[in-house]
Protein backbone atom coordinates (compact mmCIF):
# COMPACT_ATOMS: atom_id res chain seq x y z
CA UNK A 1 0.00 0.00 0.00
CA UNK A 2 1.31 3.45 -0.92
CA UNK A 3 1.87 5.89 1.95
CA UNK A 4 2.52 9.24 0.28
CA UNK A 5 3.21 12.40 2.28
CA UNK A 6 5.22 15.11 0.46
CA UNK A 7 6.90 16.03 3.77
CA UNK A 8 8.05 12.46 4.55
CA UNK A 9 11.81 11.92 4.36
CA UNK A 10 11.58 8.86 2.11
CA UNK A 11 9.36 10.77 -0.33
CA UNK A 12 11.68 13.78 -0.43
CA UNK A 13 14.69 11.47 -0.90
CA UNK A 14 13.19 9.59 -3.87
CA UNK A 15 9.88 11.07 -5.02
CA UNK A 16 9.86 9.38 -8.43
CA UNK A 17 9.53 5.89 -6.97
CA UNK A 18 6.31 7.03 -5.27
CA UNK A 19 5.04 8.85 -8.34
CA UNK A 20 5.47 5.76 -10.50
CA UNK A 21 3.29 3.63 -8.24
CA UNK A 22 0.72 6.35 -7.71
CA UNK A 23 0.29 6.88 -11.46
CA UNK A 24 -0.37 3.17 -11.87
CA UNK A 25 -2.45 2.45 -8.77
CA UNK A 26 -4.03 5.63 -7.37
CA UNK A 27 -3.74 8.53 -9.87
CA UNK A 28 -5.94 10.68 -7.61
CA UNK A 29 -4.40 10.00 -4.21
CA UNK A 30 -6.01 11.33 -1.04
CA UNK A 31 -3.66 12.58 1.71
CA UNK A 32 -5.86 12.61 4.79
CA UNK A 33 -3.38 14.55 6.93
CA UNK A 34 -3.83 17.65 4.75
CA UNK A 35 -7.31 16.91 3.38
CA UNK A 36 -5.77 17.16 -0.08
CA UNK A 37 -5.52 15.20 -3.30
CA UNK A 38 -2.35 14.44 -5.25
CA UNK A 39 -2.82 14.26 -9.03
CA UNK A 40 -0.07 12.25 -10.68
CA UNK A 41 -0.96 11.65 -14.33
CA UNK A 42 -0.09 14.11 -17.08
CA UNK A 43 -3.60 14.66 -18.44
CA UNK A 44 -5.09 15.25 -14.99
CA UNK A 45 -2.43 17.80 -14.03
CA UNK A 46 -2.73 19.51 -17.42
CA UNK A 47 -6.51 19.71 -17.08
CA UNK A 48 -6.52 20.99 -13.50
CA UNK A 49 -3.80 23.57 -14.24
CA UNK A 50 -5.99 25.15 -16.90
CA UNK A 51 -9.36 24.99 -15.14
CA UNK A 52 -9.61 27.79 -12.52
CA UNK A 53 -13.38 27.34 -12.27
CA UNK A 54 -12.90 23.93 -10.62
CA UNK A 55 -9.36 24.30 -9.27
CA UNK A 56 -8.83 27.73 -7.75
CA UNK A 57 -5.62 29.58 -6.82
CA UNK A 58 -7.30 32.04 -4.42
CA UNK A 59 -6.37 29.98 -1.34
CA UNK A 60 -2.76 29.88 -2.45
CA UNK A 61 -0.59 27.72 -4.67
CA UNK A 62 2.28 26.90 -2.31
CA UNK A 63 2.08 23.85 -0.03
CA UNK A 64 2.77 26.15 2.93
CA UNK A 65 -0.52 27.89 2.07
CA UNK A 66 -2.75 25.01 0.98
CA UNK A 67 -1.42 22.04 2.97
CA UNK A 68 0.10 23.27 6.23
CA UNK A 69 -1.39 26.77 6.06
CA UNK A 70 1.79 28.27 7.55
CA UNK A 71 2.06 31.07 5.00
CA UNK A 72 -0.60 33.75 4.46
CA UNK A 73 -2.19 34.28 1.06
CA UNK A 74 -1.86 37.75 -0.43
CA UNK A 75 -3.66 38.97 -3.60
CA UNK A 76 -0.75 38.81 -6.05
CA UNK A 77 -0.54 37.23 -9.49
CA UNK A 78 0.14 33.67 -8.30
CA UNK A 79 -2.80 33.57 -5.92
CA UNK A 80 -5.77 34.92 -7.85
CA UNK A 81 -8.14 33.64 -10.55
CA UNK A 82 -9.59 35.42 -13.58
CA UNK A 83 -10.60 38.15 -14.07
CA UNK A 84 -8.24 39.59 -11.45
CA UNK A 85 -5.44 37.34 -12.66
CA UNK A 86 -5.89 38.59 -16.22
CA UNK A 87 -5.57 42.21 -15.07
CA UNK A 88 -2.48 41.59 -12.95
CA UNK A 89 -0.72 39.51 -15.58
CA UNK A 90 -1.38 42.26 -18.10
CA UNK A 91 0.69 44.65 -15.99
CA UNK A 92 3.89 42.71 -16.66
CA UNK A 93 3.24 41.10 -20.03
CA UNK A 94 5.14 43.71 -22.04
CA UNK A 95 8.24 43.20 -19.88
CA UNK A 96 8.26 39.44 -20.51
CA UNK A 97 7.52 39.23 -24.23
CA UNK A 98 10.10 37.45 -26.43
CA UNK A 99 11.04 40.81 -27.98
CA UNK A 100 11.64 42.48 -24.61
CA UNK A 101 13.58 39.50 -23.30
CA UNK A 102 15.71 39.17 -26.42
CA UNK A 103 16.81 42.78 -25.93
CA UNK A 104 18.56 41.57 -22.78
CA UNK A 105 20.72 39.01 -24.56
CA UNK A 106 23.94 41.03 -24.61
CA UNK A 107 23.80 41.98 -20.93
CA UNK A 108 22.92 38.38 -20.08
CA UNK A 109 25.85 37.10 -22.12
CA UNK A 110 28.18 39.63 -20.53
CA UNK A 111 27.17 38.36 -17.09
CA UNK A 112 27.75 34.73 -18.11
CA UNK A 113 31.20 35.44 -19.57
CA UNK A 114 32.28 37.49 -16.57
CA UNK A 115 31.24 34.81 -14.07
CA UNK A 116 32.82 31.96 -16.06
CA UNK A 117 36.11 33.80 -16.48
CA UNK A 118 36.15 34.60 -12.79
CA UNK A 119 35.34 30.96 -12.00
CA UNK A 120 38.15 29.68 -14.20
CA UNK A 121 40.62 31.62 -12.07
CA UNK A 122 39.32 30.11 -8.82
CA UNK A 123 40.83 27.07 -7.12
CA UNK A 124 37.35 25.84 -6.20
CA UNK A 125 34.34 26.62 -8.34
CA UNK A 126 30.82 25.89 -7.15
CA UNK A 127 28.34 26.13 -10.00
CA UNK A 128 25.49 27.17 -7.70
CA UNK A 129 27.24 29.82 -5.60
CA UNK A 130 29.72 31.07 -8.20
CA UNK A 131 27.57 31.00 -11.32
CA UNK A 132 23.90 29.98 -11.30
CA UNK A 133 22.72 32.10 -8.37
CA UNK A 134 24.63 35.33 -9.17
CA UNK A 135 23.86 34.91 -12.88
CA UNK A 136 20.11 34.44 -12.40
CA UNK A 137 20.03 37.18 -9.78
CA UNK A 138 21.65 39.67 -12.14
CA UNK A 139 19.17 38.85 -14.88
CA UNK A 140 16.22 39.07 -12.48
CA UNK A 141 17.49 42.37 -11.11
CA UNK A 142 17.57 43.83 -14.62
CA UNK A 143 14.03 42.63 -15.33
CA UNK A 144 12.66 44.00 -12.07
CA UNK A 145 14.70 47.18 -11.72
CA UNK A 146 16.75 46.22 -8.65
CA UNK A 147 20.01 48.19 -8.25
CA UNK A 148 23.13 46.05 -8.50
CA UNK A 149 24.12 47.15 -5.00
CA UNK A 150 21.07 45.33 -3.60
CA UNK A 151 21.75 41.95 -5.24
CA UNK A 152 23.44 40.47 -2.14
CA UNK A 153 20.21 41.14 -0.25
CA UNK A 154 18.23 39.39 -3.01
CA UNK A 155 20.42 36.32 -2.67
CA UNK A 156 19.96 36.27 1.08
CA UNK A 157 16.18 36.59 0.90
CA UNK A 158 15.92 33.74 -1.59
CA UNK A 159 18.14 31.42 0.44
CA UNK A 160 16.14 32.13 3.58
CA UNK A 161 12.75 31.80 1.87
CA UNK A 162 13.58 28.39 0.40
CA UNK A 163 15.35 27.15 3.52
CA UNK A 164 13.21 24.55 5.28
CA UNK A 165 13.18 22.91 8.69
CA UNK A 166 15.45 19.86 8.21
CA UNK A 167 13.31 17.73 10.54
CA UNK A 168 9.77 18.75 9.62
CA UNK A 169 10.50 19.79 6.03
CA UNK A 170 8.22 22.80 6.41
CA UNK A 171 8.96 26.51 6.11
CA UNK A 172 10.90 28.13 8.92
CA UNK A 173 9.79 31.30 10.72
CA UNK A 174 12.87 32.95 9.22
CA UNK A 175 11.70 31.97 5.74
CA UNK A 176 8.34 33.64 6.32
CA UNK A 177 10.15 36.69 7.73
CA UNK A 178 12.29 36.83 4.57
CA UNK A 179 9.14 37.06 2.46
CA UNK A 180 7.90 39.96 4.56
CA UNK A 181 11.27 41.69 4.21
CA UNK A 182 11.36 41.32 0.44
CA UNK A 183 7.84 42.72 0.16
CA UNK A 184 8.86 45.74 2.22
CA UNK A 185 11.88 46.14 -0.01
CA UNK A 186 9.63 46.09 -3.08
CA UNK A 187 7.50 48.83 -1.53
CA UNK A 188 10.61 50.94 -0.95
CA UNK A 189 11.72 50.40 -4.56
CA UNK A 190 8.33 51.68 -5.69
CA UNK A 191 8.51 54.74 -3.44
CA UNK A 192 12.02 55.53 -4.69
CA UNK A 193 10.94 55.26 -8.32
CA UNK A 194 8.00 57.59 -7.69
CA UNK A 195 10.44 60.11 -6.25
CA UNK A 196 12.99 59.64 -9.04
CA UNK A 197 11.29 58.49 -12.27
CA UNK A 198 13.26 56.74 -15.02
CA UNK A 199 12.44 55.43 -18.48
CA UNK A 200 13.90 51.96 -17.85
CA UNK A 201 11.79 49.13 -19.32
CA UNK A 202 11.59 47.26 -16.01
CA UNK A 203 8.84 45.78 -13.84
CA UNK A 204 8.70 48.79 -11.50
CA UNK A 205 7.88 51.10 -14.38
CA UNK A 206 5.38 48.55 -15.69
CA UNK A 207 3.50 48.87 -12.40
CA UNK A 208 3.60 52.67 -12.49
CA UNK A 209 2.52 52.76 -16.14
CA UNK A 210 -0.42 50.52 -15.24
CA UNK A 211 -1.50 53.08 -12.66
CA UNK A 212 -1.42 55.89 -15.21
CA UNK A 213 -3.13 53.95 -17.98
CA UNK A 214 -5.97 52.59 -15.83
CA UNK A 215 -6.36 55.39 -13.30
CA UNK A 216 -6.24 52.81 -10.48
CA UNK A 217 -3.70 53.92 -7.92
CA UNK A 218 -1.70 51.02 -6.52
CA UNK A 219 -0.27 51.60 -3.06
CA UNK A 220 3.43 51.09 -2.48
CA UNK A 221 2.74 48.08 -0.25
CA UNK A 222 0.61 46.36 -2.90
CA UNK A 223 3.21 47.10 -5.57
CA UNK A 224 5.88 45.78 -3.23
CA UNK A 225 4.12 42.42 -2.92
CA UNK A 226 4.09 42.02 -6.71
CA UNK A 227 7.76 42.92 -6.97
CA UNK A 228 8.57 40.61 -4.07
CA UNK A 229 7.02 37.74 -6.01
CA UNK A 230 9.30 38.50 -8.96
CA UNK A 231 12.38 38.70 -6.72
CA UNK A 232 11.68 35.28 -5.16
CA UNK A 233 10.61 33.52 -8.34
CA UNK A 234 12.89 35.26 -10.78
CA UNK A 235 16.24 33.94 -9.65
CA UNK A 236 15.97 30.88 -7.42
CA UNK A 237 13.94 28.70 -9.79
CA UNK A 238 16.05 29.66 -12.82
CA UNK A 239 19.25 28.88 -10.91
CA UNK A 240 17.94 25.47 -9.87
CA UNK A 241 16.88 24.68 -13.45
CA UNK A 242 20.20 25.74 -14.93
CA UNK A 243 22.16 23.71 -12.37
CA UNK A 244 19.98 20.70 -13.12
CA UNK A 245 20.80 20.91 -16.83
CA UNK A 246 24.54 21.19 -16.19
CA UNK A 247 24.45 18.20 -13.83
CA UNK A 248 22.46 16.02 -16.25
CA UNK A 249 24.84 16.77 -19.11
CA UNK A 250 27.68 15.63 -16.86
CA UNK A 251 25.84 12.40 -16.00
CA UNK A 252 24.94 11.71 -19.64
CA UNK A 253 28.01 12.59 -21.73
CA UNK A 254 26.42 11.37 -24.98
CA UNK A 255 23.73 14.02 -24.56
CA UNK A 256 26.39 16.64 -23.86
CA UNK A 257 28.15 15.59 -27.07
CA UNK A 258 24.93 16.20 -28.98
CA UNK A 259 24.77 19.79 -27.71
CA UNK A 260 28.45 20.31 -28.48
CA UNK A 261 27.85 19.11 -32.03
CA UNK A 262 24.68 21.16 -32.41
CA UNK A 263 24.31 24.13 -30.01
CA UNK A 264 20.92 24.74 -31.58
CA UNK A 265 19.68 21.89 -29.39
CA UNK A 266 20.46 23.70 -26.13
CA UNK A 267 16.94 24.99 -25.60
CA UNK A 268 15.56 21.52 -26.33
CA UNK A 269 18.03 20.14 -23.80
CA UNK A 270 16.83 22.66 -21.23
CA UNK A 271 13.20 21.64 -21.73
CA UNK A 272 14.16 17.98 -21.50
CA UNK A 273 16.05 18.55 -18.23
CA UNK A 274 12.94 20.14 -16.74
CA UNK A 275 10.75 17.33 -18.03
CA UNK A 276 13.14 14.72 -16.68
CA UNK A 277 13.42 16.12 -13.16
CA UNK A 278 11.64 19.44 -12.67
CA UNK A 279 12.99 21.25 -9.55
CA UNK A 280 9.43 22.39 -8.72
CA UNK A 281 7.85 19.04 -7.89
CA UNK A 282 4.36 20.45 -7.52
CA UNK A 283 2.19 23.46 -6.79
CA UNK A 284 -1.30 23.52 -5.38
CA UNK A 285 -4.87 24.50 -6.03
CA UNK A 286 -8.08 24.26 -4.00
CA UNK A 287 -11.20 22.46 -5.22
CA UNK A 288 -13.84 25.08 -6.07
CA UNK A 289 -16.57 22.82 -7.51
CA UNK A 290 -17.48 19.17 -6.87
CA UNK A 291 -15.32 17.10 -9.21
CA UNK A 292 -14.87 13.39 -9.84
CA UNK A 293 -11.57 11.90 -11.02
CA UNK A 294 -10.81 8.19 -11.36
CA UNK A 295 -13.85 7.36 -9.25
CA UNK A 296 -12.81 9.72 -6.44
CA UNK A 297 -15.01 12.62 -5.32
CA UNK A 298 -13.11 15.87 -4.79
CA UNK A 299 -15.06 18.31 -2.61
CA UNK A 300 -14.91 22.12 -2.48
CA UNK A 301 -12.34 23.35 0.02
CA UNK A 302 -10.03 20.37 -0.34
CA UNK A 303 -6.45 20.97 -1.45
CA UNK A 304 -5.00 19.63 -4.68
CA UNK A 305 -1.33 18.91 -5.41
CA UNK A 306 -0.48 19.17 -9.10
CA UNK A 307 2.50 16.82 -9.30
CA UNK A 308 4.29 18.26 -12.33
CA UNK A 309 7.35 16.05 -11.85
CA UNK A 310 5.17 12.95 -11.89
CA UNK A 311 3.15 14.02 -14.92
CA UNK A 312 6.35 14.78 -16.81
CA UNK A 313 7.30 11.10 -16.54
CA UNK A 314 3.87 9.71 -17.30
CA UNK A 315 4.16 6.66 -19.53
CA UNK A 316 0.84 7.59 -21.12
CA UNK A 317 2.28 10.85 -22.47
CA UNK A 318 5.97 10.09 -23.19
CA UNK A 319 7.84 7.22 -24.75
CA UNK A 320 10.68 6.01 -22.53
CA UNK A 321 9.99 8.73 -19.93
CA UNK A 322 12.86 7.58 -17.69
CA UNK A 323 15.38 8.38 -20.46
CA UNK A 324 17.06 11.79 -20.68
CA UNK A 325 17.06 12.69 -24.40
CA UNK A 326 17.90 16.24 -25.52
CA UNK A 327 16.32 15.62 -28.93
CA UNK A 328 12.94 14.56 -27.50
CA UNK A 329 10.93 17.74 -28.33
CA UNK A 330 7.61 16.66 -26.78
CA UNK A 331 4.39 18.35 -27.78
CA UNK A 332 3.60 19.21 -24.16
CA UNK A 333 5.39 19.44 -20.81
CA UNK A 334 4.19 20.61 -17.42
CA UNK A 335 7.39 22.29 -16.24
CA UNK A 336 6.19 25.85 -16.85
CA UNK A 337 2.58 25.11 -15.84
CA UNK A 338 -0.31 25.57 -18.25
CA UNK A 339 -2.89 28.08 -19.39
CA UNK A 340 -3.38 31.34 -17.51
CA UNK A 341 -0.72 30.39 -14.97
CA UNK A 342 1.92 29.63 -17.58
CA UNK A 343 5.21 30.81 -16.08
CA UNK A 344 5.50 34.56 -16.64
CA UNK A 345 9.29 34.28 -16.95
CA UNK A 346 9.40 31.39 -19.42
CA UNK A 347 11.26 33.42 -22.07
CA UNK A 348 13.73 34.74 -19.50
CA UNK A 349 14.46 31.19 -18.32
CA UNK A 350 15.04 30.04 -21.91
CA UNK A 351 17.37 32.97 -22.60
CA UNK A 352 19.39 32.29 -19.46
CA UNK A 353 19.75 28.59 -20.26
CA UNK A 354 20.73 29.15 -23.88
CA UNK A 355 23.27 31.88 -23.19
CA UNK A 356 24.79 30.16 -20.14
CA UNK A 357 25.21 26.81 -21.92
CA UNK A 358 26.53 28.39 -25.12
CA UNK A 359 29.24 30.14 -23.13
CA UNK A 360 29.99 27.22 -20.81
CA UNK A 361 30.28 24.62 -23.58
CA UNK A 362 32.28 26.94 -25.84
CA UNK A 363 34.88 27.56 -23.12
CA UNK A 364 34.79 24.41 -21.01
CA UNK A 365 33.28 21.58 -23.07
CA UNK A 366 34.87 18.93 -20.84
CA UNK A 367 33.79 20.41 -17.51
CA UNK A 368 33.74 17.84 -14.73
CA UNK A 369 31.22 17.62 -11.87
CA UNK A 370 32.28 16.30 -8.48
CA UNK A 371 29.02 14.62 -7.53
CA UNK A 372 30.63 13.29 -4.37
CA UNK A 373 30.97 16.85 -3.09
CA UNK A 374 27.51 17.97 -4.24
CA UNK A 375 24.78 18.92 -1.77
CA UNK A 376 21.05 18.91 -2.41
CA UNK A 377 17.99 20.57 -0.98
CA UNK A 378 15.09 18.30 -0.16
CA UNK A 379 11.80 19.96 0.62
CA UNK A 380 8.20 19.02 0.03
CA UNK A 381 8.03 20.84 -3.32
CA UNK A 382 11.53 21.97 -4.34
CA UNK A 383 14.37 19.62 -5.28
CA UNK A 384 17.81 20.51 -6.57
CA UNK A 385 21.40 21.26 -5.78
CA UNK A 386 22.55 23.76 -3.17
CA UNK A 387 26.21 23.07 -4.03
CA UNK A 388 27.65 21.56 -7.20
CA UNK A 389 31.47 21.54 -7.38
CA UNK A 390 32.60 21.83 -11.00
CA UNK A 391 36.06 21.72 -12.55
CA UNK A 392 36.13 24.02 -15.55
CA UNK A 393 38.16 22.01 -18.07
CA UNK A 394 39.09 23.75 -21.33
CA UNK A 395 39.14 21.84 -24.60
Amino acid sequence: MIDYDPYAEDVMADPHSFYRRMRAETPAYYVEKYNAWALTRFDDVWMASGDPARFSSTSGTLPAQVLTKEQPVIPILNYVDPPQHTELRGIFNTRFTPRAVNAMEQSTRNAAVELLERGAAQANFDFVDDFAMPFSTRVAAEVIGVPSSDMPSMLSWMQRFFGHDPDAGSMTPDGIAALEEVNRYGAELTRERRRHPTDEPDAINALLHHEKSTGRAMGDEEAGMHLGMLVIAGAETSAKALTLLVSLLARYPDERSRLLSDPGLIEDGFHEALRYDNPTQFLCRTVAQPTELHGMKLSPGQGVMLLYASGNRDEREFERPEVFDVTRRPARILSFSVGRHLCLGIHVARLEARVALEELLARFPDYHVDFGGAETIRTEFIQGYTHLPVELVSS
